[in-house]
């Protein structure tokens, strides 16, 4: 806890964010009949400042976004609209993550690391 009530409500909408879609995934996985295989991860990067963090984060979103876009083109070639919809669901989030991400780098460079956590310091209750 660093103390950026803002910065740490918005990781926190995010990160259930994630699960509801890691929970879509495998609901989807276990209704076509196969084993969803969630002890393989990705290597995890933690950063050690807000602007490192951002950056990592935006690598990965980014990696997701074109993994969701590579399963929608496989969703057409199977014919499977329901997983096809639930793919683009997710592209559509994980693309709107991107853009927060990008604007609070942006953010950063425009008003330098400081004057930006200093933006972030208020209440839980003001994220967004």
């Amino acid at each position: 806890n660093w103390g950026f009530a803002r910065l740490g409500a918005k990781h926190f909408e995010e990160s259930i964010g994630e699960m509801k879609h890691a929970e879509m995934l495998i609901d989807r996985i276990i209704f076509l009949e196969g084993t969803p295989e969630i002890s393989r991860y990705d290597v995890i990067r933690v950063g050690t400042s807000v602007k490192e963090q951002f950056e990592y984060d935006l690598e990965l979103e980014t990696s997701g976004v074109n993994a969701y876009n590579a399963a929608i083109a496989l969703c057409i070639e199977a014919n499977d609209g329901g997983s096809r919809e639930l793919m683009e669901r997710i592209l559509v989030d994980s693309e709107e993550h991107v853009d927060w991400l990008e604007a609070q780098l942006e953010l950063i460079e425009t008003l330098g690391l400081e004057n930006y956590l200093i933006t972030q310091v208020g209440e839980e209750a003001e994220a967004g």
